[in-house]
């Protein structure tokens, strides 16, 4: 293996950025800076503060905050999903987003920032706040929303201009430089400190060092960025090694002997759109081509071209490459000095070969009719060691968990969460990786899916992205009615005053991302029991009117004393007289005279003796048709005898008064 040579100058240089021009405020809330493209606004802004804390990413920014992590992607910079200190963590908050810079990582997965708001709700000037993982997303402080994470976006340690030009880092005590420089086999080191800010500050005996160098291919086009705001006074590392680090791919030298009065179609760049995608990620390859030659094909042939993907910083043998795709370009778009572009798209979950953690390579060759010895290829060129590309490098992100939670209710698009209580969530009609969702809650609450519609006697709520085809139309999330859990779904953003966790499955192109299930707990009171009432008869009386025996030819009354021991009733309450089972007359007692507690009387005068003398029965019955159902119907009666005297024979007095 050729053995790579590390030039490490120490010395701080400024910016010499050509494409990008300044337009922003130097001055934001009591803090200065040179060249921000951002405006300050009259609270402060979070892209303004961002970039002057992050100086090494501002030459590249120019959109919202909700931007920056794709674009710092794109231009090669490490992202991830995982907080460190001094990376610039990017929120979807709002329409247009939020970034912070990141000041510390806490041990339970906070971390702390300094940012600003150009809303100004949240303070004016430089604020200071701490961010709590929750679901998806993170919690600012105490309050309950929750904010989706996009990303964060670390120090770009290193440069990576090229696998054949070299990278560039700094900063050599931020722990994570040493990451950056595996694989390197030799350092020199060069120390130099620049009172200027200025990159011509090599001694003789480097300048020749740097020229060696660039002959030897190590590193050239020097592209500097301002680390002097970074770093403060202190010396920043610089080093350039070739072959390491993720980037595009561009043109080879040739290597055969030319053969003039040809068309030469080469292999001019190749790019990626995300150099640090997840496993799950379709990312774009762009292949650009050149005809350097004198001559052309005709208009209407068609040149085919190939891309190829390889382990590793370095492409395989091409009896070793994989195949990923391919294009066809007509002659009329590759005249003598004409470039054309192609792109393809490559679903990284297709090829078993890569996977989570790995550094993976693509080259793209114009005019390759075979994977394995091309034979020159169709068409006659100038040369034919110049058609493909050298490596595109990138490194497939690493599975991390997610950080534990307190949260109610979580989603994971990797499998069960531990300590979870999980219910996964499959549509099998859809090709996009949907078998590996789950939605975990902190407990189990009975939850269930279906695919298939509502679940009887559960309360369901259908979860529905419109613009998926997949019979993504019938899928339900079930809980018992009993629950006091009440969820809501959500295909255009969290819904306002309910905790929401945001359902994605990056793989799936049918937006996705602006799916929430969003809950409220609505304390669920018991019902009252139902009312219990009870009647019952307290006592009776029995008087017989003007004498002291009741007689054949008699009167008597009956009276009935009533208590209410159950609740206070709806209705009337009857009361009955009997004598001898026979019903005589019935009675009403208003329900308001028969409140809980309380006693109420009736009675019954003037009854006629029964004309038969003996002992006879009279009953009287509260509620006697078992109206009002009582928790006791034992006690709605109470009897007395009746006793008739039988008149004495005038024969029978006479013996009396002998």
């Amino acid at each position: 293996m050729k053995k790579m040579i590390v030039f490490v100058l120490f010395f701080v240089f400024m910016l010499s950025m050509t494409d990008f021009v300044f337009s922003g405020d130097n001055s934001c809330r009591g803090y200065s800076t040179v060249a921000n493209p951002f405006l300050c606004g009259s609270n402060g802004n979070c892209v303004w503060w961002a970039a002057y804390k992050r100086p090494d990413l501002k030459a590249f920014m120019n959109h919202d905050a909700g931007q920056w992590y794709s674009d710092a992607q794109n231009r090669g910079f490490r992202v991830g999903q995982s907080p460190r200190k001094f990376a610039i963590a990017v929120l979807n908050v709002g329409s247009y987003g939020h970034v912070a810079h990141v000041e510390n990582v806490n041990n339970d997965g906070s971390f702390a920032v300094t940012e600003m708001d150009y809303t100004g709700s949240w303070g004016v000037g430089m604020l200071q706040a701490t961010y709590y993982p929750s679901g998806n997303g993170y919690r600012r402080g105490d309050k309950p929303t929750v904010y989706p994470l996009i990303g964060f976006i670390y120090p770009k340690y290193c440069e990576f201009l090229s696998t054949n030009v070299g990278v560039y880092c700094w900063n050599t005590d931020n722990g994570y430089f040493q990451e950056d420089m595996d694989g390197v086999d030799h350092v020199i080191y060069k120390r130099l400190t620049s009172t200027t800010h200025s990159t011509t500050v090599l001694t003789s005996q480097q300048a020749t060092q740097y020229s060696l160098d660039i002959a030897s291919g190590v590193y050239s086009n020097v592209r500097s960025i301002d680390l002097g705001e970074y770093f403060q006074s202190g010396n920043a590392s610089y080093a350039a090694y070739g072959g390491m680090g993720v980037g595009p791919g561009y043109e080879t030298t040739p290597t055969d002997t030319a053969n003039p009065g040809l068309p030469n179609f080469i292999g001019k760049k190749i790019e990626l759109n995300n150099y640090n995608p997840k496993r799950t990620d379709s990312i774009q390859i762009y292949g650009y081509s050149k005809n350097t030659g004198v001559n052309d094909i005709d208009s209407d042939d068609e040149i085919e071209s190939r891309y190829f993907l390889s382990v590793g910083h370095k492409k395989d043998s091409s009896s070793d490459w994989i195949k990923i795709g391919s294009d066809i370009t007509h002659g009329s778009s590759l005249d003598p000095g004409e470039s054309h572009r192609e792109d393809k798209a490559f679903r990284l979950w297709e090829y078993n070969i890569i996977q989570p953690g790995g550094t993976y390579n693509v080259v793209y060759c114009i005019d390759r009719t075979r994977n394995h010895d091309n034979d020159g290829g169709e068409y006659p060129e100038e040369h034919e060691s110049d058609n493909c590309t050298t490596e595109a490098v990138f490194h497939v992100q690493a599975e991390a968990p997610p950080p534990p939670s307190t949260d109610k209710f979580v989603w994971s698009s990797a499998g069960p969460v531990a300590n979870r209580v999980c219910t996964q969530i499959i549509e099998s009609a859809d090709p996009y990786t949907w078998n590996d969702n789950y939605f975990c809650a902190d407990s189990n609450y009975g939850i269930a899916w279906s695919s298939a519609g509502p679940i009887a006697n559960m309360r369901c709520t259908q979860i529905i992205e419109s613009a998926d085809p997949h019979s993504w139309n019938d899928n339900y999330l079930c809980i018992p009615n009993t629950s006091n859990i009440y969820f809501s779904w959500s295909s255009a953003g969290p819904i306002d005053s309910q905790t929401c966790v945001q359902w994605l499955e990056a793989s799936d192109p049918y937006t996705w991302k602006d799916n929430f299930l969003c809950y409220r707990i609505q304390d669920v009171t018991p019902p009252p029991p139902p009312p219990t009432y009870n009647l019952s008869v307290n006592n009776i009386s029995l008087n017989i009117s003007g004498r002291d025996k009741l007689w054949p030819d008699g009167f008597f009354d009956l009276g009935i004393t009533v208590v209410n021991t159950g609740n206070n009733l709806t209705g009337n309450v009857s009361v009955g007289y009997y004598l001898n089972e026979t019903l005589l007359t019935t009675h009403t007692i208003d329900a308001s005279d028969l409140a809980n507690g309380a006693y109420r009387s009736d009675a019954l005068p003037d009854i006629p003796s029964p004309l038969t003398p003996g002992d006879h029965t009279a009953k009287i019955c509260v509620d006697p048709n078992n109206v009002i159902q009582e928790t006791d119907e034992t006690d709605n009666c109470h009897s007395i005898k009746v006793k008739v005297e039988e008149h004495v024979s005038p024969a029978a007095m006479l013996l009396l008064f002998q």
